[in-house]
Order: C-alpha cells, then sequence, then structure tokens
C-alpha cells in the first residue's frame, strides 16, 4: 500500500488540521506534558510543523518522511523516515511522536520504536488514536475500487499495554484518555452500510492510496437516505459506541 503518496499531496496539510480546535487543544496538552528539565526536543513525524512551529522556548527539531510536510514546517525540520533517524544517540531530552505509529506496518513499527529509544536521552511522548474500528474510516475509490484507511491508518492500540512491553526500558509516567468523541456503531450497521447502501467514509481531500485518484465510489440519494435511517435506529441502542479520540502516553527513561 503506497501510504506514502497520500501526505506527499499538499491538499492534505490543509486548513482543517491547521486551525481545527481539537488540534489546538492537543497542542496545548503536548507542551503541559512537557518536563521541567527538557531543553532539546525532536518531533517525529512532525508534519506541517503545527506543534514544533509552538516550541519556540526549546531547541526544537522537526522530522517527517513526507517531503510536501517538511516544506510547509520550515527550515526547523528535515525530511527523515522515522524508522532511520539521522540523528545521535540520546541526543535528544525529550522525543515527541505524535499520530505516527498508527500509519507503520510491523518492520516500520518495530524499527521506529527502536529508534525513538535510540536518541532519546530520557523522555518519550507518545500519541496514537485511541482504540480505533479501522474499517469504520476507509472508504472504496471510484477509480480501482479498491477500500483503504481514509489517512492510512493500519493499526489499532486499544490501550498503552503493547507500547509499555515493548519499551521496557521505559517507565509510563502518564497516560491520557481525550480529543474529541468518535461513534462507533455496531460492526453488521458498518458492513451494511459500506457494502449494501455505499456508505463509505467520505473526506474531500482523500487521496485514494492505489491509483491516486480522489473520486469515492458514488452513493445515492436513496442508498443515503436508508443509512441515516437506520444510523437513527440504531444510535438509541448501547450497542452504539462513543470514544475519545486520542491516547497520549509520556515515558520516562528508567536509566
Amino acid at each position: 500500500m503506497k501510504t506514502k503518496r497520500l501526505f506527499e499531496d499538499e491538499k492534505f496539510w490543509n486548513d482543517y488540521w491547521r486551525d481545527n480546535p481539537f488540534f489546538a487543544q492537543k497542542i496545548r496538552l503536548f507542551k503541559a506534558l512537557i518536563p521541567d528539565d527538557v531543553k532539546t526536543i525532536l518531533d517525529v513525524g512532525c508534519g506541517d510543523g503545527q506543534l514544533l512551529k509552538r516550541l519556540d522556548e526549546y531547541e526544537a527539531i522537526g522530522c517527517d518522511a513526507s517531503e510536501v510536510a517538511v516544506s510547509l514546517a520550515g527550515s526547523c525540520a528535515v525530511c527523515a523516515d522515522s524508522s532511520n533517524l539521522p540523528f545521535k544517540d540520546k541526543q535528544f531530552d525529550l522525543v515527541i511522536c505524535s499520530q505516527v505509529l498508527e500509519h507503520l506496518d510491523d518492520t516500520g513499527f518495530f524499527r521506529t520504536i527502536e529508534e525513538l529509544r535510540r536518541v532519546s536521552n530520557r523522555y518519550l511522548i507518545i500519541s496514537v488514536p485511541y482504540n480505533e474500528n479501522l474499517k469504520q474510516h476507509f472508504t472504496q475509490c471510484g477509480e480501482c475500487g479498491r477500500a483503504s484507511h481514509i489517512s492510512g491508518h493500519l493499526r489499532s492500540f486499544k490501550d498503552s499495554i503493547i507500547l509499555e512491553e515493548i519499551l521496557d526500558d521505559f517507565v509510563l509516567r502518564f497516560d491520557l484518555i481525550c480529543g474529541p468523541k468518535m461513534c462507533y456503531p455496531p460492526n453488521f450497521y458498518r458492513i451494511i452500510n459500506q457494502r449494501c447502501l455505499r456508505g463509505w467514509y467520505r473526506d474531500k481531500n482523500w487521496t485514494c492510496q492505489f491509483c491516486g485518484s480522489r473520486v469515492s465510489v458514488a452513493q445515492s440519494i436513496i442508498q443515503k437516505k436508508l443509512g441515516v435511517f437506520l444510523r437513527k435506529i440504531l444510535e438509541k441502542l448501547p450497542c452504539f459506541r462513543h470514544r475519545h479520540w486520542w491516547l497520549i502516553l509520556l515515558f520516562e527513561s528508567k536509566e
């Protein structure tokens, strides 16, 4: 899957990300979590630099695998893959990795964790979507017909346990589930809505990760109304769940 295609599209880095109040809230949370003894920070997967640009009081550097994102982030960012960071061992007091790990396949995931551990001198802040139902956020391409996650997510994190087990030389100091609440209907509704009613997740800035098309599979007015009707009925049942979107973790090295 060519997930990089999505992030090399400048339309992905649009005003929604820059002006969304929930992301502004998240930046405030990150800054509040930074320990007092931190002077140097690396933001891995900095994107277009929305957090990086608000770390003026620190010696902060960002990196991202997307050349487009780095060009938007400015001179304090470099183009680099999270699984092969061009920095020295223990170079940074704090390493931040926000909304990155969910995009990685198994090889990239474990290599990135090792790199975060290697370049951090003391602290890690990691943020991932909380207990996401990946298939709910799938859309189907109207050109090639293939379905994929709207933002290229490949894995879901039910809790912090897997990261605590891998980062066994760090201790979890703080964990927080927060952010906007996402609505998760039961799987049978998702299957009916997607396969029968073409009610795939939609976003105007979406790009197919396989063929590069921007055209989602079409949905008729009748199909849309039926999907809305079924959803309204199910929303009254306990099987319709709401969960906060982010899991934010602060780790400290045991050394």
